[in-house]
């Protein structure tokens, strides 16, 4: 009867728990002992299993994935608010999606001040959960190494006049 979906529960504490457990980079049998040993029960009878804990990291990740791009425009508003050499810019699509995105941290732009005479842009090729390739703009400063001027993340390989204007308007 216990392994019935409607007997299976996860307390909020255990959920807490899971969730740092997860954060610090556990695996999901190695919580599933942690937790165990937390509350000094015999292995295999938790209140939930470990396809309770993977339902639980699904859910809390739908919950982050409906708002994340509205988080991290917040975010490049606050650190343009902070610091005034801060900068970013966005576009959208039709559907009022994010389609691209670049920002450069005030410490890369005192650089590419310094030192912006020879730019190299270089992507990923779609390596991230949102299949958006990523892209840098490095140089190099007086002592050889390599330094970073800014990112872009782009919805598709056809960016060539997006980068063009955001280059531009960054210079």
């Amino acid at each position: 009867m216990r392994f019935l979906p409607a007997k299976r529960s996860i307390t909020p504490e255990d959920e807490s728990h899971i969730l740092l457990y997860k954060e610090a980079g556990f695996s999901v049998r190695q919580i599933l002992r942690v937790i165990e040993l937390e509350n000094n029960v015999k292995h295999g009878t938790l209140p939930f299993l470990d396809r309770d804990i993977r339902s639980l990291f699904v859910k809390v990740k739908k919950n982050l994935v409906a708002n994340d791009v509205k988080d991290l425009l917040e975010y490049m508003k606050f650190e343009q608010n902070a610091n005034s050499k801060f900068w970013y810019a966005f576009t959208v699509d039709e559907e009022r999606r994010l389609e691209h995105l670049f920002w450069s941290p005030s410490q890369c732009f005192d650089w590419y001040e310094s030192y912006g005479d020879v730019v190299l842009f270089d992507t990923t090729y779609k390596v991230n959960a949102y299949d958006m390739p990523c892209g840098i703009f490095v140089g190099v400063n007086n002592h050889g190494k390599t330094i970073l001027f800014g990112c872009a993340l782009l919805r598709n390989e056809s960016y060539g006049d997006v980068l063009k204007n955001i280059v531009d308007s960054f210079i």
